[in-house]
């Protein structure tokens, strides 16, 4: 009697084929409602279905993180996986972005005048946001000064060491394929990469939540109980820290604890001795900040961020834009923070991320996944909210590039051995090409615009005053720049950028009178300003802006004996008014 022979599972290269072209429709084709939904279910949901059936669990001995699914990578291989990733983060460093968002001009105020004194207080801005950022910034700021590149240089660092700190908190748990598809993935995708654009403190979440990571890793591979307990100590320090970085370190330390608590070995003869080494120094290191909360009223941002409309329909309208914000990308409506060509995700990371899933819900006994599942639901508990800021995701990035390399790992042990390094770079080099295509076009473009301004909080008024004072002080030499006169949010992202050549903030300039001196004051302002100095310019900022005002102008005029004092008093005045 014939022996009948079961198929095997089937090949999962048809099935990326599949997910590909449907998030290509839905991140770049301009479709209606119904037909994406449509695309959703026949090309993503009953795929997926499909492979959940047909497709055997696999091991709990074996399962795909575990696997080494393609052979070592060269050094040629790794330079140019580090090299595109150092590009994609400093190519055009102080121009890509144009200008610097309302919170990056804040923030990066605070850490000036922290630099100045080198006192502060921990909670900063009606955000009421940590002080780890401002810190880190103030010596930056402090040995090369404020500028567009030097505000920018920080995070474009912190980004690029995410990519080795990735690596190795992986190598902590998982072999080398694995380890080297995630930081490839944290090098070459854009998420990641557009984040270290910003010059504020979610910049450094990543990093530091690789950081808990590698923790983690270390104090599971200890072997020996004073090992344990020091593993235990540097992670609680490290989980402790975090607290100083952003509110977003709420959710990943609750994220980090019961794996932690999981990982405490169960014939441990003491083991609340362990979790008191953790919670301790974590405790410690918050009371500061726990005292500094009490005293400055802290909860006004948290009880913004958690609470919803009574009648849900905040919460429905914008957790499905988180959603599609990851992997299809934003209505163009919607402001900071936000992909500009499809989503976070690019097309070929989404149909690995479908895979990876489909690994994943396959095999969900085992811990790992589970985890997984978990972690994805806690860090998209910011969604509950009245308002639409995709960057409150960003502690998801290990989470979905993890995802990604498991969908990655799935196609590569369907090939030949001598052929998955190389099927793998391709995808890798294709990803990395859509998203570097997303970073140096349509992110940029976007400010073609001037309407965009206004909604992603960017002062086009400012960066034309720049433009202008910029080119005045290479022919003029440094002049005196009040830009504290304009009542409303007090933007200091131009007191920023020009501070080289601006005699009013930067002390360090020669002791000499300048020769010109501008004002970014209201344009109705010019009737009362041009009489008293015939020699003056006035150059409009706001021509294609809305407002009632009549909007914003840049006012430059030489400095004469005769108005001297004049001038002294109009500095007086803006350095009053100075936040």
């Amino acid at each position: 009697m014939k022996k009948t022979i079961r198929p095997g599972p089937p090949s999962p290269w048809p099935f990326f084929l599949i997910f590909f072209l449907s998030n290509l429709l839905l991140s770049y084709a301009s479709l209606s409602l119904e037909v994406k939904i449509w695309i959703g279910l026949l090309g993503l949901i009953l795929p997926l279905l499909f492979i959940l059936k047909t497709s055997p669990a696999a091991a709990p001995s074996n399962p795909l993180f575990l696997r080494e699914f393609f052979p070592p990578a060269g050094l040629g291989v790794l330079g140019g996986i580090l090299g595109l990733g150092l590009l994609a983060r400093f190519y055009r460093l102080d121009s890509l972005s144009v200008w610097p968002h309302f919170d990056e001009g804040a923030v990066n105020y605070f850490a000036l005048r922290f630099s100045q004194t080198w006192k502060g207080p921990l909670l900063y801005g009606s955000g009421q946001v940590p002080p780890a950022y401002v810190w880190l910034q103030a010596p930056f700021l402090k040995i090369l000064g404020p500028s567009l590149f030097s505000i920018w240089l920080l995070p474009a660092l912190l980004s690029a060491l995410t990519i080795p700190m990735g690596y190795l908190a992986c190598r902590t748990f998982f072999p080398k394929s694995f380890s080297l598809g995630f930081a490839s993935l944290i090098a070459l995708s854009f998420f990641p990469v557009y984040l270290g654009r910003f010059s504020f403190m979610t910049v450094m979440v990543p990093f530091w939540e690789c950081l808990a990571f590698y923790g983690l890793g270390r104090f599971r591979n200890a072997a020996e109980s004073g090992a344990q307990n020091r593993g235990a100590l540097v992670l609680g320090i490290i989980l402790g820290l975090g607290f100083y970085i952003h509110l977003h370190w709420l959710l990943v330390f609750f994220f980090v604890l019961p794996a932690f608590l999981f990982l405490v070995p169960a014939k441990k003869t003491n083991p609340l001795g362990l979790i008191a080494r953790l919670l301790v120094p974590a405790l410690v290191l918050c009371l500061p900040l726990i005292k500094e909360a009490l005293q400055a009223g802290y909860g006004r941002y948290l009880l913004d961020l958690l609470k919803g409309s009574p009648s849900g329909s905040n919460f429905l309208v914008n957790f499905p834009w988180y959603f599609s914000s990851l992997f299809w990308g934003l209505d163009p409506r919607f402001h900071a923070y936000q992909p500009f060509w499809g989503g976070f995700l690019n097309p070929l990371l989404d149909a690995l991320f479908c895979l990876g899933l489909s690994e994943i819900f396959q095999n969900l006994k085992i811990p790992f996944y589970r985890w997984l599942v978990a972690g994805s639901l806690l860090f998209f508990l910011p969604s509950l909210t009245q308002t639409l800021e995709p960057f409150r995701l960003v502690p998801l990035i290990p989470l979905l590039l993890a995802v990604a390399v498991l969908g990655l790992g799935r196609l590569c042990l369907y090939l030949p051995k001598n052929k998955t390094l190389l099927a793998a770079s391709l995808i890798l080099l294709s990803s990395f090409g859509l998203d570097f295509y997303h970073l140096t076009g349509p992110y940029p473009r976007n400010w073609d615009k001037p309407e965009n301004w206004r909604n992603c909080l960017k002062s086009i008024e400012r960066s034309r005053a720049y433009v202008i004072l910029r080119k005045t002080a290479g022919e003029k030499g440094p002049g005196i720049i009040l830009g504290d006169l304009v009542p409303g949010n007090c933007d200091q992202t131009l007191a920023l950028a020009d501070y080289h050549f601006n005699s009013a903030k930067n002390p360090s300039l020669s002791p000499e009178s300048p020769g010109w001196v501008a004002l970014l004051v209201n344009i109705h302002y010019q009737p009362f300003l041009g009489p008293q100095f015939p020699d003056s310019k006035t150059y409009p900022l706001s021509k294609d802006q809305t407002g009632g005002d009549g909007g914003l102008m840049l006012w430059v005029a030489p400095i004469s004996p005769e108005n001297r004092e004049t001038v002294a008093r109009w500095q007086k005045a803006s350095q009053s008014l100075e936040p």
